[in-house]
């Protein structure tokens, strides 16, 4: 059974580790993002905006006053990633994967169904949250 405390935990280290690649390889993150059909022309905002969210989400996680609002907000950016991975190798010719580490190493159709499976622990531990509240009062 799924509870907030490992929805959390495994988000809170995806969005960590998302992050901390992405900074560190920085000048390619940025590049690759010029690269991508989609996000082209946007990069420079892109490259801090998507590390930043990620860190905040993390960091959000971790506290029971800020939980819900950041399992909402991985919800909703996991979704907007599985969207981006689905409709980039579908609709557009130039495929460029601007994730970082191992996450790099996943094929599109891995990567989809890795963000697919986030995203639905998110949704699931979003419906659980007034559950759980519940059962701790």
């Amino acid at each position: 059974m799924v509870t907030l405390v490992t929805a959390s935990t495994l988000l809170f280290s995806l969005f960590a580790y998302a992050s901390y690649e992405k900074l560190k390889i920085y000048p390619t993150f940025v590049q690759q993002l010029s690269l991508s059909p989609v996000t082209k022309g946007y990069e420079n905002f892109l490259a801090w905006f998507v590390p930043s969210l990620e860190i905040l989400l993390a960091l959000s996680l971790l506290f029971k006053r800020t939980r819900l609002t950041a399992l909402w907000g991985s919800f909703f950016l996991m979704l907007l990633f599985t969207v981006y991975v689905f409709v980039v190798p579908h609709f557009y010719q130039q495929h460029t994967c601007s994730c970082g580490g191992i996450i790099s190493k996943l094929s599109w159709k891995g990567h989809f169904y890795m963000n697919l499976g986030f995203t639905l622990l998110a949704a699931t531990a979003v419906s659980l949250f007034p559950y759980t509240r519940k059962q701790l009062a």
